[in-house]
């Protein structure tokens, strides 16, 4: 286990320094997590015969990423798909897509202006720009994904603090809020809140990070791979 921290976040890829990647994300219980790591077959897919290489983006290395949503039944659908290049021939569930025009400065009027920079709610129109500006996105789609069958780790609310440069995807341990969703045909049946672990992470890395000790670095490592073992996400965690 190799600890590097910082927080800048990269936008480059060089050798084998890579930039923060765009993840999936699900909205849990009326609020956004990103997808931490998957695990099961049954998740939305692209086919290889709808991607391309045009337009790829060094945070975005598949070209695309999906939003789902879990109802109030526990059930998963895809929500939106999201891609970075246009594709005028797909749908999805019936849904084609739509282009999402960027913002322009010179475009905006003062009004949108003001609302942009004044920390005044800007008009629906706007935010949509602003987050998909540049995509082709799918919205509404609501595809049931009734096929899923595994397990899904989330987080909300990352702490910059705890950014590690250069690695493409963040450790679990710098989400505030952490939850291991499983789920048979489509639906959860099980939702582990592993919020107090990643807790206990972030307060032996902050030790581990600027112990000089032997002693006590020996035992903190220790304590750390205590609190991640027998965990399917290891991965994601370590």
């Amino acid at each position: 286990m190799a600890f590097i921290y910082g927080t800048e976040k990269n936008t480059k890829r060089s050798g084998d320094k890579m930039s923060d990647q765009q993840r999936d994300i699900l909205y849990y219980d009326k609020e956004e997590y990103t997808i931490i790591a998957k695990r099961g077959d049954g998740l939305f897919a692209l086919p290889r015969t709808n991607r391309t290489l045009q337009l790829f983006s060094a945070s975005n290395l598949d070209g695309y990423y999906c939003e789902y949503i879990v109802s109030a039944d526990n059930e998963l659908f895809l929500k939106q798909l999201n891609l970075l290049y246009p594709d005028k021939q797909l749908e999805v569930n019936g849904v084609k897509g739509e282009y999402v025009e960027s913002i322009n400065e010179a475009d905006l009027t003062i009004k949108e202006k003001f609302e942009r920079y004044m920390v005044v709610k800007p008009s629906p129109e706007i935010e949509k720009r602003e987050e998909y500006g540049g995509m082709h996105i799918f919205p509404d789609v609501y595809l049931e994904m009734q096929q899923f069958c595994g397990k899904l780790l989330i987080g909300s609310n990352f702490d910059w603090t705890y950014h590690i440069p250069d690695i493409g995807v963040q450790k679990a341990w710098g989400y505030s809020q952490v939850y291991e969703l499983h789920f048979e045909s489509g639906k959860i049946i099980k939702s582990i809140e592993l919020s107090e672990c990643a807790k206990k992470l972030r307060e032996v890395f902050s030790v581990i990070s600027g112990e000089k000790d032997v002693t006590i670095l020996q035992r903190k490592l220790i304590e750390w791979n205590q609190i991640i073992s027998n965990n399917e996400f290891s991965h994601a965690w370590e």
